[in-house]
């Protein structure tokens, strides 16, 4: 089942979540998570576009490092950005029925 990140709420030590590259149409994110994602997962993220605009990005590419055991790389395709949290929930519930 695909799992839907929300950058802002992985901001903490061990429960982090970040830009290595952010530019369209691919970034580069890194992170440190318990439940790491893997290819096909989607990632919500503020990408500073307009005041409260959330973007879409598709997980793939997925690498886990050993050490440390929580640590990832990801490629994170550019999917959508959205102008209204009301936009952005519609979508979640979508992909989260798929």
């Amino acid at each position: 089942m695909t799992k839907i990140f929300k950058m802002w709420e992985h901001r903490a030590w061990g429960d982090k979540i970040g830009w290595l590259q952010a530019e369209k149409p691919v970034a580069k994110i890194s992170g440190f998570l318990s439940r790491r994602p893997v290819d096909g997962d989607i990632l919500f993220a503020d990408t500073g576009e307009f005041p409260g605009a959330k973007s879409i990005f598709l997980l793939g590419n997925v690498e886990y490092m050993a050490d440390p055991h929580d640590m990832f790389f990801a490629d994170a395709l550019y999917l959508n950005t959205f102008e209204s949290e009301e936009e952005m929930a519609s979508v979640e519930r979508r992909w989260r029925c798929e």
